[in-house]
């Protein structure tokens, strides 16, 4: 399943246009200003990018490639943490969240930092839940080391997940000072000492990116998310996303959502239930308090900072750890239930779940457009189609000046630079009713903005916009 979810992902990375956001990083790594002090410049990314586009050049795909990379790091962080539930319910559940999600897998194969956050993340947890029965000081410290690099990385990939990597550094320290097995692998002085080094290294090498994210919110550069609650905002946001398109509420919201708190309302108090039954700490509290505590910090933020719920995209880190609470959850329960019906109960749900996210995957997954920037998913043929134009009419004595308006336009600038298109001008944001235009890429509903005796050059129905002539521009 997850080698079918990477040929989708590559698939998706070749054939979906550039879009907005990805053209806006693209304009970064190009030496563009505009938005390098702002919420687009997502470090990680950024230099992610440059370093593909020297080895690969400038198509989409190239430019793609270290998400598609960061999804193998995903990729083996599900099977580690599979390998960790010995529960055919619990393995069942953590795929279904993890894999069968179309709008999640997307961003594997976008220029953007989300993939990377996530693929980062997993592969962070995956190392801080990591159990073998071999457990050795070297070990140990590998583990506490992946930890806290891959959260790390995790956090300059996008800034969307401070809260998440604090735990993951936290837990890390909590299992060194709790009396249990990990502790006891690193009962040398000098070993445990080398263990809270790695811990304060990674925890220190986040300042930078603190301090980032608090010149971005000075500057009022952290816009995108909710006001409204954590359940509208976050959870809502991620089930339309998941399903029916960017902000689409369909039939079912409540009733899943409902579901969702619940479900993880019961996972928490079920930790803290078996955490006090077995008087230790296991990979069960762990999870619990990888996703509760964040949540928690999202909302005393919302309270006392006025920050932003997150949002969709900068939402998919809690679907994550609620993965990972729900695996935990669901392999204690069947591990302490001596009921044969109550197992088959679990396993059937689980079944259940996956049929119902299966069948929304095949409605809803493609491999034309990006579920936020829909609205791009005909950049790569309008500028074809004005390739196209420049060759049956012969190259401009001037360079012509396109217009397109916003949100189309950094799309189309990438392609404009990627193509060395000279004969074409910077595209910019003035509105499609700008006069003075020799090309119009605009909306079927902006055509009665557009100056008089335009003529159609191509029509793209995916996106319902055409590329227009101005009038005389074709001899």
């Amino acid at each position: 399943m997850l080698l079918a979810a990477w040929v989708y992902i590559v698939v998706r990375a070749v054939r979906v246009a550039f879009t907005h956001d990805e053209a806006i990083s693209y304009g970064i790594i190009k030496g563009v200003q505009t938005f390098v002090e702002s919420a687009n410049n997502q470090w990680l990314n950024t230099v992610a990018m440059k370093v593909a586009r020297h080895l690969f050049g400038e198509s989409e795909v190239a430019l793609r490639s270290p998400n598609i990379v960061a999804f193998g790091f995903y990729a083996v962080a599900c099977v580690v943490l599979l390998i960790q539930l010995r529960r055919i319910a619990a393995r069942v559940a953590i795929v279904t969240l993890l894999v069968v999600n179309p709008f999640l897998l997307e961003f594997f194969g976008l220029a953007r930092g989300y993939g990377m956050c996530v693929g980062f993340l997993a592969a962070g947890l995956a190392c801080a839940l990591f159990e073998d029965g071999g457990r050795t000081a070297r070990r140990e410290l590998m583990r506490i080391g992946g930890a806290g690099v891959c959260g790390v990385l995790a956090f300059y990939a996008n800034f969307a997940c401070f809260n998440i990597v604090v735990v993951l550094l936290g837990i890390a320290g909590l299992d060194l000072v709790v009396k249990g097995p990990r502790r006891e692998a690193l009962a040398h002085g000098r070993r445990r000492g080398i263990a809270f080094s790695i811990v304060g290294v990674c925890a220190v090498a986040l300042v930078p990116g603190i301090l980032q994210v608090q010149a971005l919110r000075e500057h009022g550069q952290l816009y995108y998310g909710g006001h409204t609650s954590f359940v509208t905002d976050t959870i809502d946001s991620l089930l339309g996303a998941s399903s029916c398109g960017y902000f689409c509420k369909p039939s079912w919201l409540d009733t899943a959502s409902t579901s969702i708190i619940l479900t993880a309302a019961f996972g928490v108090i079920w930790s803290v239930w078996s955490g006090i039954r077995s008087k230790s700490i296991s990979n069960l509290q762990r999870a619990a308090l990888v996703f509760a505590v964040p949540v928690l910090g999202v909302l005393l933020e919302f309270a006392v900072l006025g920050t932003l719920y997150p949002l969709d995209r900068t939402a998919l880190v809690y679907l994550v750890t609620f993965a990972v609470l729900i695996g935990f959850t669901m392999d204690d329960l069947v591990n302490v239930t001596s009921s044969a019906v109550a197992k088959s109960v679990l396993l059937v749900g689980s079944l259940v779940v996956f049929g119902l996210s299966t069948d929304n995957f095949v409605s809803y997954a493609n491999v034309s457009q990006a579920t936020i920037w829909t609205y791009d998913a005909s950049a790569h043929e309008a500028i074809d189609a004005a390739i196209r134009f420049e060759r049956e009419v012969g190259r401009p004595a001037q360079s012509w000046r396109l217009i397109s308006g916003f949100p189309r336009e950094e799309s189309m600038n990438y392609y404009r630079v990627r193509f060395k298109l000279g004969w074409l001008q910077p595209v910019g944001r003035e509105p499609t009713s700008t006069p003075g235009g020799d090309l119009y890429y605009v909306g079927v509903s902006e055509l009665n903005e557009l100056p008089p005796g335009t003529t159609l050059l191509a029509s793209f129905p995916s996106t319902d916009t055409q590329l227009r002539a101005a009038a005389g521009l074709r001899r």
